[in-house]
């Protein structure tokens, strides 16, 4: 069975000007997969979005933490993250 897939994804990340240890991101996503060659590609969109903040907790590595909150048909969550993210 083949499969095809369209994977649309924007994001807009916002650091603030005077305390450059914070950060904001927000995302949204829509995606479609295919179940085989007969079945309508952009029939079934699967829509998500999100929301977080950054704190930079080592400027040099440029490791953060990262609070998000994300909401998508039949889920919706926390997640806390330590990392190289934004």
């Amino acid at each position: 069975m083949q499969k095809k897939a369209v994977y649309l994804d924007r994001n807009i990340k916002i650091r603030h000007r005077r305390f450059r240890f914070f950060g904001l991101v927000e995302s949204e996503y829509r995606r479609d997969i295919t179940r085989g060659l007969n079945t309508e590609l952009f029939g079934n969109w699967n829509v998500g979005t999100g929301a977080g903040a950054r704190i930079n907790f080592n400027k040099k590595s440029g490791t953060n933490i990262a609070i998000d909150y994300g909401v998508s048909k039949g889920y919706r969550g926390f997640r806390l993250g330590l990392g190289e993210v934004f």
